[in-house]
């Protein structure tokens, strides 16, 4: 790991859920068999490597494909280039 790599692991993202927000608006999970999955509120935990928390009304249809779609626009957004990105969904 390099120096650069190791600086960014540790950073915390602070005043972006609004911003964030607006890309989960953009592009919703996918509805699945007629339910609408929700996004409530996003957090980041309180842990060396970046882990995000996704606070949703129905965590379990989350597929593998929307999570990878919300990992990209974090390392986009914030600069996570390199690090262990780690997302979890949690019930509402």
């Amino acid at each position: 790991m390099t120096p650069e790599q190791f600086r960014e692991e540790g950073k915390k993202v602070i005043d972006w859920i609004a911003d964030y927000y607006q890309e989960i608006e953009k592009y919703p999970p996918p509805a699945w068999k007629g339910k609408y999955i929700k996004i409530k509120y996003v957090t980041q935990l309180p842990t060396k490597n970046p882990v995000f928390a996704f606070f949703c009304n129905l965590p379990q249809y989350i597929k593998e494909p929307y999570t990878r779609y919300l990992e990209n626009r974090l390392r986009e957004n914030f600069d996570f280039e390199g690090v262990p990105i780690k997302i979890v969904y949690k019930n509402k």
